[in-house]
């Protein structure tokens, strides 16, 4: 077989794909609209028990209170931190909802208003490359927003604004330029929900690297790839005069769902997970994490 009927077969077979793949994509990622038309109810909230939930506080950092003798680690106003800090939170009381409006249960400390999107996407490891991305996105720092999905592709940000979309088809993929440039926040979040439908815990796995327990910080992460594997994400910490640390851990779940706060099922009143209890395990529902399941993304923040 000749070179140019070979490249015609190539170019038959892309064109196959672009037409039949491609264009569905086009349609579904391409789509302004992020948020499921149904109606959300938000509950005015209620009483807490714990000392350590201020029911007024609408931000992480106001509602959720450091341990007695503990104190905040310090966070750079730029700073991945003291971005999950101020991330708005619903009313005390909350519960966690499904993508399509359904409520699932209240077995959390706290529910971030961040919102879930219309597709059954935003799950685990998917919520962790959202709250990455929008930390970015919050600082025009659009170089950094880039993800590998699970067959090894790379998907920059700043190409899908420059007009590339994404053509996959079983494990085969590549990107082409179909859309003129697109610097809206709506067409971030068609990336996003792009990357969502083709990443997982298994590249953000092999995005990450170990690092050790007493290096934990805030966008670090306890992750065992797999399908399903699980993804919890550090949000905040603090420190005592003895230098022992306490943690607050958040994640999405299956199906998508309301980002939320962890409990600690150790002692319900106090969500905080202290470091000599990381040092056993990190118990999350049915997963179990050991402290050398602690990886930091790329390079940390």
């Amino acid at each position: 077989m000749t070179k140019k009927i070979r490249l015609i077969i190539l170019l038959s077979i892309l064109a196959i794909c672009i037409m039949s793949v491609g264009g569905y994509y086009l349609l579904r990622y391409s789509s302004s609209t992020i948020e499921p038309s149904i109606e959300r109810v938000i509950y005015d909230g209620k009483p807490s028990e714990s000392p350590l939930i201020n029911t007024s506080g609408m931000t992480q950092e106001t509602r959720i209170l450091a341990p007695e003798g503990y104190i905040r680690e310090h966070a750079d106003e730029n700073s991945l931190l003291h971005y999950i800090r101020n991330m708005e939170v619903l009313p005390h009381g909350n519960p966690i909802v499904a993508f399509d409006g359904k409520e699932l249960h209240d077995d959390c400390a706290m529910v971030y208003a961040m919102d879930i999107g219309a597709h059954d996407l935003q799950q685990c490891a998917d919520s962790v490359i959202r709250i990455y991305s929008e930390y970015f996105w919050s600082r025009a720092d659009y170089d950094s927003i880039a993800f590998h999905l699970t067959n090894g592709e790379l998907m920059r940000y700043t190409d899908w604004r420059n007009g590339k979309r994404l053509v996959a088809a079983e494990n085969f993929s590549t990107q082409l330029k179909m859309k003129g440039k697109n610097e809206s926040y709506e067409c971030f979040r068609a990336y996003l929900e792009c990357v969502m439908n083709y990443a997982g815990t298994k590249s953000l796995y092999e995005e990450s690297k170990t690092i050790p327990l007493s290096d934990l910080k805030a966008g670090d992460i306890f992750i065992i790839p797999g399908s399903p594997g699980h993804v919890v994400m550090a949000v905040d910490m603090a420190v005592n005069p003895n230098g022992e640390k306490c943690y607050l851990f958040a994640q999405g779940f299956m199906p998508a769902q309301s980002f939320h706060l962890i409990n600690n099922d150790k002692h319900p009143d106090d969500p905080w997970f202290y470091s000599s209890e990381l040092e056993e395990n990190l118990e999350v529902g049915s997963y179990t994490f050991k402290p050398e399941n602690v990886r930091r993304w790329q390079d940390g923040f």
